[in-house]
């Protein structure tokens, strides 16, 4: 297996961010440790999907269609095990 940071960008998480609910964006990176870059990629999405943070975004009856795209993706030393870092939330009305 080999080490793989993936650099991740969401936008329109209808989540509640800054005391309300509205659609946000944001950055994280996550490790993981996969056989090609692709299913890393694929590991880092499910990563995301399936964190409690997210979940709102995800429920039945969200007005808001959340876009999660794989950025970057890069190849980590064996003996790097990175720590997933936390979500960069920011507000789509900023964009």
């Amino acid at each position: 297996m080999t080490n793989y940071a993936v650099f991740l960008h969401g936008e329109n998480f209808e989540i509640h961010y800054e005391g309300k609910k509205q659609a946000v964006g944001f950055f994280t990176t996550v490790h993981v440790e996969a056989e090609t870059e692709e299913i890393a990629g694929h590991m880092a999405v499910e990563v995301v999907e399936s964190d409690l943070v997210l979940s709102e975004a995800f429920a039945p009856g969200a007005s808001a269609k959340p876009d999660l795209q794989i950025r970057v993706i890069h190849e980590l030393e064996p003996d790097n095990k990175m720590k997933n870092t936390k979500y960069t939330f920011f507000a789509m009305d900023e964009v």
